[in-house]
C-alpha cells in the first residue's frame, strides 16, 4: 500500500490526480528522496554493523541504540562522498528492492495512467483495518526522522529561508 500524508488544511483536500505521475519521473523521485530518509539511516545502520564497519564493540557489552545511531551517522555522512562505497549501494539496493517495490510501483502507475484502474477519494472518520496497518508501518518507519543533531536542525530551519 501506499500512505500519502497530506497536511491539514481547512481548505479542499487536492483531488487524487496529485498521485498521478509518470513512471520513470515517479522512480527517480523515489531513488532520490530515499537517501535522505530515515529508513535509509536505519538500513546503513544495520549495513554497516553487518559489515563490521561499526565500531567500538566490547566483548560482554551491548552499545546502546543511541550510540550506535550517532556511530552510524558520523560513518554515513563520509560515506556520502563515495556513491559507489559498497555499503551505499546495499543500502540503497535493501531500501529499494526489499522494503519499497520499485517494479510494482512502476506497473501501478502505468496502469492510472492508461485508465485501467483508477483512484477513488473516500473520507472517514477512521482509518479502514488495511490503513490501519498501514499508518502503523507509517509511523514505526519515520519514528525517528526529526531526530537529528541540533546544530543540523537549525541549519536546516535556517535553509528554509533561502
Amino acid at each position: 500500500g501506499i500512505v500519502a500524508r497530506i497536511p491539514d488544511t481547512d481548505g479542499k483536500l487536492p483531488d487524487a490526480a496529485i498521485f498521478l505521475f509518470e513512471p520513470e519521473k515517479l522512480l527517480q523521485i523515489v531513488r532520490e528522496a530515499v537517501g535522505s530518509s530515515a529508513l535509509f539511516a536505519a538500513r546503513f545502520r544495520e549495513c554497516a554493523a553487518r559489515a563490521l564497519l561499526m565500531p567500538g564493540r566490547t566483548p560482554g557489552h551491548r552499545t546502546p541504540l543511541w550510540q550506535q545511531r550517532l556511530r552510524a551517522s558520523q560513518l554515513l555522512e563520509i560515506a556520502q562522498g563515495y556513491p559507489d562505497f559498497p555499503v551505499i549501494l546495499e543500502t540503497l539496493r535493501e531500501c529499494l528492492q526489499d522494503v519499497y517495490d520499485l517494479p510494482a510501483l512502476e506497473r501501478l502507475m502505468r496502469r492510472l495512467n492508461g485508465g485501467e484502474i483508477q483512484i477513488s477519494d473516500v473520507t472517514t472518520t477512521t482509518p479502514s483495518p488495511f490503513a490501519t496497518s498501514l499508518l502503523f508501518g507509517y509511523v514505526a518507519e519515520f519514528m525517528y526522522q526529526s531526530d537529528a543533531p541540533l546544530a543540523e536542525r537549525r541549519a536546516s530551519v535556517l535553509s528554509l529561508d533561502s
